[in-house]
C-alpha cells in the first residue's frame, strides 16, 4: 500500500504550478457516464447534499474522511490526488495548522531533538520553525521534501522502517549528512579495484607523520576514486567508521568514537577492507556501519583482524612484548617496522583485555598523540558549527582536488 506522504502531498498542493482537480465538474462527469442524475449519485453514496457540495467545492473546513473516501471511489481517483485537491482548496488558517502539524511530526520522526540540543547542534528544543530552518541551512535545502528525498536516496536496510530508537535517529542523522557531502563533493576520479590494491602497502609509513600523514593517505585516495571525510562522533550513535558506494564509488567516513589516534587509522584500513572484499554486500544494504552496537550480516571479525595486523602483526607483538615498558626499544622497534610507537602500545592493549583478561588502557599515555592533529587538515565535520554541507563539501573539496607533491614515505 502506498505510504501517505504528508510532507510531499503539502508541497505538491501549493506549488504554483499544481491545478486541483477540479471535484464538482468531474462528479458531475462520472454520474452522466453512470447515468445518474447528481441527486441520485449523492443517495446512492448516502452522502447529505450539505456534506457533499462543500467537499466537491473545497470549501469544507472538516470534511468528513468517509465520505471523501466515498467520493474518491466513486471518482476512481487515487485518494492522494483527491486529498491535495482538497488541501489546496483549503483556508489559509487550515493551511497554516496543516503546515504546522507536519513540520512537527517531520522533526519527531527524524530527529533526537534533546540529543542534537546537547551536541550544539540546535538552539532550541522547543521552536520547531527554528529546528528545521537549522536542519535544512545545514544540508544546503530549501523545503522538507527535499530532506525526505534524501532519505530517499540512503538506503535504510540497517534500521527498523517500523521503530527507531533514539540511537538510530542520530546514528540515520550522522549517515545522511555523511552521504550528502558525498553526493556533493561528487569524486571526479575514477575507482578501480586493482589500483587501490597496489596503493594497499604504500599506506602503513604514513602513519608516522602525526599532523600529516592521514591527509596525505586520503588525498591519494581521493585521487584514487575513495573519498573520505572525518565526523566529529555524534552522540550515542557509535560510528567509528562506515562505508558507502554513491555514484559507484567508494566513500568513506571517519570518526573519533575512541579518540585515540591508532584507533583512527584503523577504522580506515578497517573500511578500506569493506570497499575491497564486501563492495556487493555494502551495495544491497546502501552502506555499511562499523562501531559499537551495529547489527550487520558483513563479518566484521576478518576486517578487524587486517586493520590490526596491517600495522603491527602477532609475529611483531610477540617480540616486542617482553620489552614493552622499555621506551627506546620500543621506539627503535617501532621505526624498524614502519609505524608510529602508539600503534604497538595499543596492540599490547588490545592483546592483554582480550587474550589475558588484563586492563593496560590506563598504561602508555604519554606514548599516544593528540589525534585531533591528525584530522585536523581533513576539515573535520563539527555539529556545533553553525555552517552548512554545501559548505563543508566544497572546501573538502578544494582541499583534496588541490595539486601538492610530497616526497616518498619511508
Amino acid at each position: 500500500m502506498e505510504k501517505l506522504d504528508i510532507t510531499r502531498l503539502l508541497d505538491k498542493s501549493f506549488s504554483e504550478d499544481y491545478e486541483p482537480v477540479d471535484l464538482l465538474k468531474l462528479f458531475e462527469k462520472k454520474s452522466k457516464e453512470y447515468g445518474f442524475s447528481t441527486t441520485h449519485a449523492r443517495e446512492l453514496l448516502g452522502i447529505e447534499r450539505k456534506s457533499l457540495m462543500p467537499i466537491l467545492e473545497g470549501t469544507a473546513k472538516q470534511p468528513n474522511l468517509i465520505n471523501v473516501l466515498k467520493i474518491a471511489d466513486y471518482l476512481e481517483i487515487d485518494f492522494n490526488v483527491m486529498l491535495a485537491s482538497l488541501v489546496a482548496k483549503q483556508s489559509p488558517e487550515n493551511v497554516q495548522k496543516l503546515t504546522e502539524a507536519r513540520k512537527a511530526s517531520f522533526v519527531a520522526k527524524n530527529f533526537d531533538v534533546d540529543r542534537l540540543y546537547s551536541e550544539g547542534f540546535l538552539t532550541t528544543k522547543t521552536d520547531t520553525n527554528t529546528i528545521i530552518d537549522r536542519i535544512l541551512t545545514f544540508f544546503g535545502f530549501e523545503t522538507l521534501a527535499d530532506y525526505e528525498n534524501l532519505i530517499d536516496r540512503v538506503s535504510l536496510a540497517v534500521f527498523s522502517k517500523s521503530k527507531r530508537s533514539f540511537v538510530d535517529k542520530m546514528r540515520h542523522f550522522s549517515v545522511n549528512a555523511a552521504f550528502h557531502i558525498f553526493e556533493t563533493i561528487d569524486n571526479p576520479n575514477e575507482y578501480h579495484r586493482e589500483a587501490l590494491l597496489d596503493l594497499m602497502p604504500k599506506i602503513k609509513p604514513y602513519c608516522q607523520d602525526v599532523e600529516n600523514g592521514l591527509f596525505i593517505v586520503c588525498k591519494a585516495l581521493y585521487n584514487h576514486g575513495v573519498t573520505v571525510i572525518f565526523q566529529n562522533h555524534l552522540t550515542t550513535s557509535q560510528l567509528r567508521g562506515a562505508t558507502f558506494f554513491v555514484k559507484d564509488k567508494p566513500c568513506i567516513v571517519l570518526t573519533d568514537l575512541f579518540k585515540r589516534y591508532p584507533t583512527i587509522w584503523w577504522a580506515l584500513l578497517h573500511e578500506l577492507y569493506h570497499v575491497l572484499f564486501d563492495e556487493e554486500d555494502v551495495k544491497k544494504s546502501g552502506y555499511h556501519l562499523s562501531g559499537e552496537d551495529q547489527i550487520t550480516l558483513i563479518d566484521e571479525e576478518a576486517p578487524n583482524e587486517f586493520a590490526s595486523d596491517y600495522f603491527v602483526d602477532k609475529a611483531e607483538l610477540n617480540f616486542i612484548r617482553p620489552r614493552i615498558f622499555e621506551e627506546y626499544l620500543v621506539r627503535n622497534f617501532a621505526k624498524k617496522i614502519k609505524v608510529h610507537p602508539s600503534f604497538i602500545y595499543a596492540k599490547f592493549q588490545h592483546h592483554m583485555k582480550e587474550v589475558e583478561g588484563k586492563d593496560f588502557y590506563g598504561a602508555f599515555r604519554t606514548e599516544f598523540p593528540d589525534y585531533k592533529k591528525a584530522v585536523a587538515r581533513l576539515n573535520p565535520i563539527s555539529w556545533k558549527e553553525d555552517y552548512s554541507i554545501p559548505a563543508i563539501a566544497k572546501r573538502l573539496k578544494e582541499i583534496f582536488d588541490l595539486k601538492e607533491e610530497y616526497g616518498k614515505k619511508e
